[in-house]
């Protein structure tokens, strides 16, 4: 639970001080992390050493991400209280250049993209009491992979209605001049009425420069949701996020990735040569379903449909279908 009493934080912080929010107690802040979670002296409650960055009381942990960590926070705006989401890295900590470019070009090209209800851009961002930051909107929801976790697979006609919203957060990167090129379950959230947002925006690149190869010779940690592509260092269009939402559609539909782990390094030391393995993994998927995933997931790019439209096209006539029977 936030504390939306932003003149008792600032009260705080000027203090040097911190209050437990069970028990009230307050203590000094001297020898005390800033952004790290402990027990309170006095009740043994979890307490977290907020801090504020620019406008924004950072409150609460939402995850980490190696040097970058996201939390929850609240500002004034407008005489309103604004929930926002903060992504950090400590200027001390010496991260690696890629990590704050991609802090950087999350900030830009969300900038660009706060005008569509199926991508959480970028309202702020600076540097503040010795962190980078960025400032996207709050969304209230769960993460894909943590929902599927928590309640398994969703019903055939919810994993399409999901596809056609991610396909629209593709499409509107896209015309913006974008592709995504970072489409997996742990960028998604399911907002409380059953649509899909993107998040996580660092990975973009401009349509003309993702068809150049990017400066390394192997991904450093390979997923099963990038296109083959991608993992060969052989540049990305559009067909390359089409294969991504294939494989993020899959996983939707059926509860668990396409290749098995085992079976994914395989594909990646082969380089993605021979036949895909199928085996029956589209059995239990609607037919219409099954023939688009298997169109979007070939490993050779130039098979695989290469437009959104298209695919929309076809979303919507399965979704019809469904809906029908």
């Amino acid at each position: 639970m936030l504390n939306s009493n932003l003149a008792e934080l600032e009260q705080l912080l000027s203090a040097g001080q911190i209050a437990c929010p069970n028990c009230h107690s307050t203590f000094s802040r001297d020898g005390m992390a800033a952004l790290s979670s402990l027990p309170c002296p006095s009740c043994g409650h979890t307490m977290f050493v907020g801090i504020k960055v620019g406008k924004y009381y950072l409150q609460q942990p939402v995850s980490a991400e190696g040097s970058q960590a996201v939390h929850l926070a609240l500002a004034q705006e407008d005489g309103e209280l604004l929930p926002v989401v903060v992504k950090t890295i400590a200027v001390s900590s010496k991260s690696h250049p890629a990590n704050i470019q991609a802090l950087w070009n999350e900030a830009q090209v969300g900038g660009l993209l706060n005008d569509t209800d199926y991508v959480s851009g970028c309202l702020d961002h600076g540097v503040s009491n010795g962190y980078y930051y960025i400032a996207r909107p709050y969304v209230e929801g769960e993460r894909l992979d943590r929902f599927i976790a928590s309640h398994g697979k969703l019903a055939p006609i919810d994993a399409i209605r999901l596809g056609t919203h991610l396909l629209a957060a593709i499409q509107h990167i896209y015309h913006v001049g974008f592709l995504f090129r970072n489409l997996k379950p742990e960028n998604i959230l399911l907002n409380p009425y059953g649509y899909a947002v993107l998040f996580g925006l660092g990975q973009c690149r401009p349509v003309n420069d993702a068809k150049v190869p990017t400066a390394f010779d192997k991904p450093v940690s390979p997923v099963v949701y990038y296109a083959p592509e991608r993992l060969l260092n052989q540049g990305e269009t559009i067909a390359s996020e089409l294969y991504s939402l294939g494989m993020v559609l899959y996983y939707a539909a059926t509860g668990h990735a396409y290749f098995t782990d085992e079976e994914f390094k395989d594909l990646l030391s082969r380089r993605f040569t021979g036949t895909r393995p199928v085996g029956g993994r589209f059995a239990n998927l609607p037919t219409s379903l099954a023939i688009l995933l298997d169109s979007m997931l070939r490993f050779n790019s130039a098979e695989r449909p290469h437009d959104c439209p298209e695919v929309d096209d076809s979303l919507k006539a399965i979704l019809t279908e469904l809906e029908e029977d």
